[in-house]
């Protein structure tokens, strides 16, 4: 309680609002209300990216891992935690919120098994390649569905060895 109160504080005296909490079952959000002060207004997310084709995610050799690059000089890509993309050796769900900067260079991102079984590409699909899917887990039941269990062949989530 105390943590909420010195973040009204804080807020108070930069001219945002609070609104009153509204409450679903076991969730409960607090809005903040105030003036744009974002400096990045060239900020798209990891679905715009990847359509215009600026941004690029590569498979490695663990299922819990990804590379991600990009290649934009322009705009800076914004992935949100449960994005998921599908390609290679199995389709992922991205495991943190992160904003990848212009010309970013190679980055190494935690992401979750989606699939049991599969480790290699589909179909005549390249293992090698990702595309975008509108598609994305939100809840951490789902989140921890998706992870089976470390290790079992059996469950998507071992390294593909």
């Amino acid at each position: 309680m105390c943590l909420c109160i010195a973040v009204v504080s804080a807020f108070a005296q930069t001219a945002y609002r609070v609104s009153a909490p509204y409450t679903y079952e076991n969730l409960t959000i607090f809005l903040i209300h105030g003036a744009d002060t974002s400096s990045n207004k060239n900020l798209i997310t990891l679905q715009e990216a990847m359509e215009m084709k600026v941004f690029k995610v590569y498979e490695t050799d663990d299922v819990n891992e990804l590379i991600v690059e990009n290649i934009s000089p322009i705009y800076d890509v914004f992935i949100q935690s449960g994005d998921i993309v599908k390609g290679g050796k199995q389709d992922r769900v991205l495991a943190i919120s992160i904003i990848v900067p212009r010309n970013s260079g190679r980055v190494s991102i935690e992401a979750f098994c989606v699939e049991a079984e599969r480790w290699e590409g589909r179909g005549n699909e390249s293992k090698k390649e990702f595309s975008s899917s509108e598609e994305r887990i939100v809840s951490r039941e789902l989140k921890i569905a998706t992870q089976g269990k470390v290790g079992d062949p059996g469950s998507g989530s071992g390294t593909g060895s």
